[in-house]
């Protein structure tokens, strides 16, 4: 019926997670390609190094910044390699919940 497939819907200013900050507040992407450093059988070239990964960070605060988005907007983090995981200031984004992955299970984070 009509009532039921509503009440399935999300609500406006919800996302299909439940979460209504999520929709209303978006997020920032970071798609971080290592190349080399991924967990794969097969070669692919370098593409970033590791240790520009803080620039790329830096970028998505100006962007938040110039677009005048809430400090509480997230940003999702998509990379060939769970290294990216490691370096600073990473662990210490996830941990205060600023920056999120889809998963860290496989070699690649989305």
């Amino acid at each position: 019926s009509a009532a039921a497939s509503d009440a399935a819907a999300p609500q406006e200013g919800e996302d299909d997670s439940g979460d209504p900050s999520a929709a209303e507040e978006g997020f920032i992407g970071i798609h971080f390609r290592a190349g080399n450093e991924s967990a794969r059988l097969w070669w692919d070239p370098g593409r970033h190094a590791l240790a520009s990964l803080p620039r790329f960070l830096e970028c998505a605060q100006r962007a938040e910044a110039e677009l005048g988005l809430p400090n509480t907007t997230k940003w999702f983090l998509s990379a060939d390699t769970q290294a990216a995981l490691t370096i600073d200031p990473v662990p210490q984004l996830r941990r205060s919940g600023k920056l999120v992955v889809l998963g860290e299970d496989t070699w690649h984070l989305a």
